[in-house]
This record gives C-alpha cells, sequence and structure tokens, in this order.
C-alpha cells in the first residue's frame, strides 16, 4: 500500500510553524505542536474536547463546589516530577520556577484582588507543603494520584484565575481551559532554557502576565 506521509516536530522547537497547515491530508504527525496559534480559530472544539464524559469524584466535586462558593479564586500550579528528576529537564529550568516567581505571583494578585484564595496543586504537593512558603489563603488540593490528574486539570481551570508553572503544558491548559472572560493567567517570562527554540510569545497568549522569576 502507499506510505503514510509522516511530519515530525523537532525536539526542542516548539515554536509555531505556518506551513503546518499546508501539509497533505491524511500526514501522521509526531510532536507537540504546543502553540495556541495553531488552533485559536477552533476554541470552542477544543473546550468541547476537554469536557469530562463522567462527574468528578466526590472528593473534587467538593473542591469545585469551594471553588464556585468563593470570591477570588486562584489555581496555583508546581511543577515537579522530571523537571527534579531528569538531568537535562533541571538543567532546562534552572532559574526559571523559583520559589521568588511564586512569591511574586502570589503578590500580584493580592494587590490587586480583594482576599483571593490560591488553590495548589502540584505532582509533588507534600514537598510543596513543606518548603513553598507563601503569604495569603492557600488551599492545597491533594486528594487526586496521578490515576485522577485530570480532575486536577478541571479544578485548575474552574478557578477565576490562575498561576501557571512555566513549560508545564498541565498548568498551561488550565489555564487556557479557564472560561473567565476577565481571568488574570500569570506566567514565567522565560519557558525554559531552550527559549532560543521556543518563541514564548506562540506559546504564551498575548495576555497573559509576565511575572518574574
Amino acid at each position: 500500500g502507499q506510505a503514510r506521509r509522516f511530519y515530525e516536530e523537532e525536539r526542542g522547537d516548539w515554536g509555531y510553524k505556518p506551513e503546518f497547515f499546508k501539509l497533505p491530508d491524511d500526514t501522521m504527525l509526531r510532536g507537540c505542536f504546543f502553540s495556541y496559534r495553531y488552533f485559536a480559530h477552533i476554541d470552542d472544539v477544543i473546550r468541547a474536547e476537554f469536557t469530562l464524559k463522567a462527574p468528578l469524584s466526590a472528593p473534587s466535586q467538593a473542591v469545585a463546589d469551594e471553588i464556585a462558593a468563593g470570591g477570588e479564586t486562584v489555581s496555583l500550579h508546581v511543577r515537579r516530577g522530571d523537571t527534579v528528576t531528569d538531568p537535562e529537564y533541571r538543567s532546562w529550568y534552572d532559574g526559571i520556577l523559583t520559589d521568588a516567581y511564586y512569591r511574586n505571583a502570589v503578590d500580584h494578585f493580592r494587590t490587586r484582588l480583594r482576599d483571593p484564595q490560591f488553590f495548589v496543586f502540584s505532582d509533588d504537593i507534600d514537598w510543596v507543603k513543606s518548603h513553598l512558603k507563601l503569604p495569603g489563603r492557600l488551599r492545597f488540593v491533594d486528594h487526586n494520584g496521578p490515576d485522577k490528574g485530570y480532575e486536577d486539570l478541571v479544578l485548575m481551570s474552574r478557578c477565576k484565575h490562575n498561576v501557571t508553572a512555566g513549560f508545564s503544558s498541565f498548568s498551561w491548559w488550565g489555564a487556557y481551559l479557564n472560561d473567565n472572560p476577565s481571568k488574570i493567567v500569570v506566567r514565567t517570562r522565560r519557558m525554559n532554557a531552550l527559549d532560543r527554540l521556543n518563541h514564548p510569545d506562540d506559546f504564551f497568549p498575548p495576555e497573559w502576565v509576565i511575572v518574574e522569576s
């Protein structure tokens, strides 16, 4: 049979490529294609595809109810995982996801919103509780393990505002799927050590607010 066409994104080069839309039909894709510019024109379709088919678990629904009943709720995501355990990834993120970044992010909201409450999410929530000392009202969301991470994503998107974790696709989607029209989303200035390839302006929507690390 006829060989399928194949298009692979270069590792580390995650900027927007306009030629993507010129690829022939039935091309097999491999990569992140991690720019909102690829799908901004079908935003409603993307949001529909990210809707859970099953209800939230009881513990997650309880948190969702807290968020809905709260005032100025802010999700705050701390990515650990491979940025700690993998030497290559660790070198990419050195000096970006710092304690200072999260303090500055919290301060950004506390100076602009009335008594914001921060819902904290992480793949290493125990470490965050022990090591990340932040001011303000914090609610650590710690009931979902790796098999229920998608529920954390939903909960992040239900908050009114969001603090993202650099190049974390997880917190990126949590913020992107937030449908609050007046949301404030905070991001790092740099994505990671590969910014010369990554083109942060392709990755982060222009209205997201830069907070220094």
